[in-house]
Parts: structure tokens; sequence; C-alpha cells
């Protein structure tokens, strides 16, 4: 029976690269996961594996250790600096059973380990374990990237009104005003250039905000922490 990878907030079907050098244990998952609901793209070692998540988004990555060309564990240690833990789990699969084997995978950056000969049960319990905490998290960067939106755009509301109606005030005493002196009327245009500044820096950070895409939650909490120490409209 197919999985219901709805219960996990994901998108439905969710894909999985399968890195396996041996044809007849690749297609063996490759064809198990496949009944369970999953979009699965099989490849025949690490480098097609990472030329492959160029241009195609996965949702988890089962990686053999020992695999032709870059190992599993340096195609890791590779991975890692474009996609975190979340963004892209990666479960090594792997005939080497030293606890050496299974720190050195872990530290490379896997989220889990599995032995072979694989036990399928098994993995698939690792793999909606994997996917659970990477929904459970996207789930709570998304509502604290809400949070910070609805707090941010109220800031923002009362940011660019103070300036705005500021600029009117000086606009229309401008327009009614009979002094010619050249002091006042330049300490006026440096106000409204002032104020023209503070409106624009609110409008630039809403953009920031609108543009925020689904990029790794260290670097997604990093740009929300940094706009909530911002939330408060300048005097």
């Amino acid at each position: 029976m197919p999985c219901d990878l709805g219960r996990w907030g994901l998108k439905t079907p969710t894909r999985i690269i399968v890195a396996e050098d041996e044809a007849l244990s690749r297609d063996m998952l490759v064809r198990r996961l496949e009944e369970r609901g999953f979009d699965v793209h099989g490849c025949a070692s690490a480098d097609e594996a990472m030329l492959y998540l160029e241009s195609n988004i996965a949702d988890l990555l089962l990686m053999d250790n020992d695999l032709p060309g870059t190992s599993g564990i340096q195609a890791v240690r590779l991975l890692r600096k474009h996609w975190s833990h979340d963004s892209l789990p990666i479960i090594m699969v792997s005939a080497l059973v030293d606890s050496e084997d299974i720190i050195a995978g872990l530290e490379a950056g896997a989220n889990d380990y599995v032995v072979k000969p694989v036990n399928f049960q098994v993995l698939m319990a690792r793999i909606r374990t994997a996917l659970t905490l990477r929904a459970n998290i996207t789930a709570l960067v998304e509502a604290e990237r809400q949070r910070v939106v609805m707090r941010s755009l109220a800031s923002a509301a009362g940011s660019v009104a103070a300036p705005i109606a500021k600029m009117i005030d000086e606009l229309e005493g401008a327009i009614n005003s009979t002094d010619k002196d050249p002091a006042i009327v330049t300490s006026r245009l440096h106000m409204l250039l002032e104020l023209t500044d503070r409106a624009v820096g609110v409008i630039d950070e809403l953009r920031r905000i609108a543009v925020m895409r689904d990029i790794p939650f260290t670097d997604r909490m990093d740009f929300l922490q940094e706009l909530s120490r911002r939330e408060k409209p300048a005097d």
C-alpha cells in the first residue's frame, strides 16, 4: 500500500535519490520505494547523484559509502556545503559496520546510518523519521516566518505612515509658505530627503520579507532574527 505522505506535511510524491553502484541492490530499493508511493531516482555513483541535485530537488538521499569515484562520505561532506540536515536528509547505507565507520559517516553530515544487508522495514522506519523531522522543522520555520512577517508588517505600517505624514506636512508648508529665505527652503528640502530615505528603507525591508525563499534552516533563522531585532520603528 502506498505511503500516506500527506500526513507528514510534504508534497506528494516525496522524491528520494538512491546512490548505489550495485545494480541489483539499487533496482530493488528503487522498486520497493516506488511501491510505497515515493518518486525514486537511482544513481550508480555519488558523482551522478550530486550532478542530479544540481538541477533537481530531492527530499531525501540514500547514499552508499563504497562507491566508484567520490566515496559516499566524501560526497556527504560536499553536499553539506550546500544543503543543511533539514533541507536534504541523508541516510548512509553501507556494509561498513565498525563503529568508527558509522561515526565517520555521521560526522561527515549524514542524518542516519543503516547497515547492509538492508532490513527494509528498518530502512522505512529511518526514512519516515527523517522525513517527519524535516516536515516538522519546515512547519516550525514557516510559523516563525509568518510571525516575523506579521509583526514586521505591523511595525512597517507605522514606520511608513509617520514619515509620509511628515512629508505631506512639509510639502504643504513649503507650498503655502511665503518665506523666500534660502536657508529655510534648504532646511525643508533636507527634511524631505531624510523622511524619504526612512520611507524607502522600510519599503526595502518589506521587499526582503517578500522575496524570502526556501533556504537552509540556519540561514533562514539568522535572517529572521535580524528582522526581529529591527522590528521597532526608528525614533
